[in-house]
């Protein structure tokens, strides 16, 4: 069954109880106008609760007091709960009273950081009409612009398509399915935690697992493909976490099954929405094989390529994958990127592991000459050639230390490739330094840096991102530490490492791109 690892994900299990006598229901005083109207009991889900969605339909969206916020719980006291405090409704009562304080530390004080957050997020709503249908309180408008002023920072560098963005994306997805809109303020809320004050922690927890319940009852229900940005962004969530409580990985398995059973029914009704949502799932997908201490993902990489060539023709009536991309990764590097994942795990490598290197290779070649500056197509734009070159120079190195373990950074064929991919890293542009997608190449290529100049160049970008609290760029750090050979404050000496940190798996696996 589809998102089986969602089907299957429950806090708790309460059991039996003993019974009691029920308590007088009182009149309740909040919810949307239309259930007051209807004297209807409101459970305020936004932006249409429950009794008007089955009343109403999916068309019309509530009406809300101008007072009105959502309740984030209403768990009820009871004598079985205080002696069971790992209940779910204890768990809500004491996850709401600390939002309650949260938000009055945020709304209360005028002199706070955050007292000008409302003026800035009302700018962001008023320019993108999508907006103007969702009903938000202040802390929810808080955390959407956390997220979307952060975009470039935590998705891709998006100067080739704007219009398919993440920041024009997400209002639009977010309207019209609250389980990605519950998703993003999960990693608006992480983000909070992770760069400014980590009394935000709570709140995002409270949301990742509002979405996560949302995910498995969809599944359930229909299993429609509305499911799967919430899932892409509950990875982004596990991303900017990233610690021993949240698996990393759990929510791309998740995100397969969605793309397979997606693909089963649209392979030739394919729609831009869905061609990037198998875009960005084979990015992660990729990227992420490399440093997991498990065995990666086993993506159907071929099925997912051939959606992808077909749904580009569909939708921009163009045969080139290149040309469509929203992440400024051509779409074939992906595969070699996972392949070396896999040569990698099989060290030292057989007779038929050595014939896929050589194969390897070999597509690696072929694409530098395919697109090297003069001799591609000239409408494909520079940034995705200059994001390719890079991505196949990481592979070449990556591979020249898997067939020869003892290659060092000081070797001419590891200084012929980083001074190659120097110089194609120098024509990059300050605001490509928030991009994630070029993370992955400039920490294989970092690892061989000798000179302090190239060093700084590779470690910029990190320092970026790592003031911006995204992500573990910190450990990202660390590791170029350990393998240029520098001490850290809480260690005397650290031996010089180079391009062995590449086959040191407590390293590797510690990091996430």
């Amino acid at each position: 069954m589809a998102g089986t690892s969602f089907l299957t994900y429950e806090l708790y299990s309460k059991g039996l109880v003993l019974a009691k006598d029920k308590p007088k229901r009182r009149r309740v005083t909040t919810g949307c106008l239309e259930c007051k109207q209807r004297k209807k009991k409101c459970d305020e889900k936004r932006p249409i609760c429950s009794q008007c969605l089955r009343h109403r339909g999916a068309a019309s969206i509530c009406t809300w007091p101008q007072s009105s916020t959502p309740r984030l719980s209403t768990p009820q006291s009871s004598t079985s709960e205080k002696s069971t405090p790992h209940t779910p409704k204890a768990m809500a009562a004491s996850l709401q009273q600390s939002n309650r304080e949260m938000i009055n530390s945020i709304t209360g004080n005028s002199n706070d950081c955050h007292s000008d957050i409302n003026q800035d997020t009302v700018k962001l709503f008023t320019l993108l009409p999508s907006f103007k249908g969702i009903s938000m309180n202040a802390i929810e408008k808080h955390l959407f612009h956390a997220l979307t002023s952060r975009s470039e920072a935590i998705t891709s560098n998006t100067s080739l398509l704007r219009d398919f963005s993440f920041s024009s994306l997400l209002p639009p997805l977010s309207l019209w399915y609250p389980v990605t809109r519950s998703a993003a303020l999960a990693c608006g809320a992480v983000l909070l935690a992770n760069s400014i004050d980590a009394a935000w922690l709570p709140i995002a927890q409270y949301y990742h697992t509002q979405t996560i319940h949302a995910i498995r009852t969809s599944l359930l229900r229909d299993g429609g493909e509305q499911n799967l940005p919430a899932v892409l962004l509950l990875h982004l969530y596990e991303e900017l976490r990233a610690d021993s409580m949240c698996p990393t990985h759990m929510h791309l398995a998740g995100a397969q099954e969605l793309i397979l059973l997606m693909m089963d029914h649209s392979w030739t009704t394919a729609t831009g929405y869905q061609r990037i949502m198998v875009e960005v799932f084979l990015y992660r997908a990729a990227v992420s094989s490399t440093f997991i201490s498990t065995s990666p993902i086993d993506v159907c990489i071929d099925r997912h390529s051939r959606f992808l060539q077909q749904s580009s023709m569909l939708v921009n009536g163009s045969s080139k994958i290149e040309h469509s991309t929203i992440l400024g990764v051509p779409s074939e590097i992906f595969t070699n990127v996972m392949a070396l994942s896999l040569l990698r795990r099989c060290m030292p490598l057989q007779p038929p592991d050595e014939i896929r290197a050589v194969r390897i290779y070999s597509r690696l070649q072929a694409y530098l000459v395919a697109n090297a500056p003069g001799e591609s197509d000239l409408d494909q734009p520079l940034q995705l050639l200059l994001t390719g070159e890079l991505y196949c120079l990481a592979c070449l190195l990556f591979l020249e230390k898997i067939l020869r373990p003892s290659l060092q950074s000081h070797d001419p064929e590891a200084r012929a490739i980083i001074g190659r991919a120097l110089a194609v890293w120098s024509k990059f542009v300050a605001a490509d330094f928030k991009s994630p997608t070029i993370k992955w190449p400039l920490v294989i290529l970092g690892c061989g840096a000798i000179e302090e100049a190239e060093r700084e160049m590779f470690r910029r970008p990190f320092e970026v991102l790592a003031s911006l609290g995204v992500g573990r760029a910190q450990s990202i750090l660390s590791l170029f530490d350990h393998a240029w050979g520098i001490a850290l404050p809480d260690q005397s000496n650290i031996r010089f490492l180079g391009l062995n940190v590449l086959l040191y798996n407590d390293l590797l696996f510690s990091i996430l791109v």
